[in-house]
């Protein structure tokens, strides 16, 4: 009887050791999850905030004007290039 109650809370005591271990793990592999998903979190809005930039510049009269002319090798129309088409 001495042994068999000895056997039972040893038994139990590593069955409380293991599910306190498993949950240790599964603390620290959330951990790591929930960095890495903070550092994606982080790229993607510095992204977000280069593309807007991006985008209001692009938005301007002026650099539109610019890359129309300096890339695209595109002038301005004058007045009598514009012609009218009546349906």
């Amino acid at each position: 009887m001495r042994y068999g109650s000895l056997i039972l809370i040893a038994g139990t005591g590593l069955v409380l050791i293991f599910i306190y271990l498993n949950h240790q793990n599964q603390l620290t592999s959330l951990s790591y999850q929930k960095q890495r998903l903070e550092l994606h979190l982080s790229q993607l809005r510095e992204e977000h905030n280069r593309l807007k930039q991006q985008l209001a510049m692009l938005k301007q009269h002026d650099s539109v004007k610019e890359r129309a002319m300096n890339e695209l090798g595109l002038m301005p129309l004058s007045v009598t290039q514009v012609e009218q088409f009546i349906p």
